[in-house]
């Protein structure tokens, strides 16, 4: 499939047991065919379909969230790895807060963006802080047989242990996991490149000019 050119729409549509349960659209930032840089600014809307589904409607349908808000959501997706890289921001100086892990589906492309499912669990890395922690783990306890049947330990990474055994951007843009809490079989994890950093730029036309754009370049 053609990859994305900066600028154009990508709209990530989360499917549950083969039914559409969420849709948002977001802009390119970057995409190689590899990797899918996409950015999601302050105030993208959201959509849920209707009708009842056997895990139940979606959290954020649920909640009430119509729309994305606080700063824009930069977004790394790669190609056959189950989990994206989430990149957030703070205040109003734009403080870098840190790494976000999203487990979730290998993203599988269509004409309008690609359809994954988002796995509850997360991994989050602070910046600054020597390692990360997770995050949803009773949540996923509460709804994993039920949104993902027959894929749980599959999905669920034994949250305990010590501190993995590298950091974002090492040699190869992987993690080799933590001793006492590996990688399930079958997932491959993958973090920013090597040498990124994140910064935020003014948007030009190519981003259709929505305001501050974040994006990622070469320290």
């Amino acid at each position: 499939m053609t990859p994305f050119q900066p600028g154009d729409t990508v709209v990530r549509r989360e499917v549950i047991r083969g039914e559409l349960w969420f849709a948002s659209p977001s802009i390119c930032v970057q995409d190689d065919g590899e990797l899918l840089v996409t950015y999601l600014p302050t105030g993208s809307p959201f959509a849920f379909p209707d009708g009842e589904f056997p895990a139940g409607r979606h959290p954020w349908d649920v909640a009430g969230h119509r729309s994305w808000q606080g700063h824009g959501l930069l977004s790394l997706h790669w190609t056959g790895v189950d989990h994206a890289v989430f990149v957030f921001w703070k205040g109003p100086e734009r403080r870098f807060t840190g790494w976000y892990f999203n487990l979730q589906d290998a993203p599988r492309r269509t004409p309008i963006g690609f359809d994954t499912l988002d796995h509850e669990l997360d991994l989050v890395w602070p910046d600054g802080a020597p390692t990360y922690e997770w995050k949803d783990v009773e949540e996923f306890g509460r709804t994993g047989e039920l949104r993902y049947p027959g894929r749980v330990a599959e999905i669920k990474p034994r949250a305990t242990g010590s501190p993995p055994g590298s950091t974002p951007g090492s040699a190869g843009g992987t993690t080799a996991g933590r001793p006492g809490s590996p990688t399930p079989p079958g997932r491959r994890v993958r973090c920013p490149p090597a040498g990124l950093r994140c910064r935020s730029r003014t948007a030009d036309g190519g981003l259709r000019g929505r305001g501050m754009i974040s994006a990622c370049g070469p320290s």
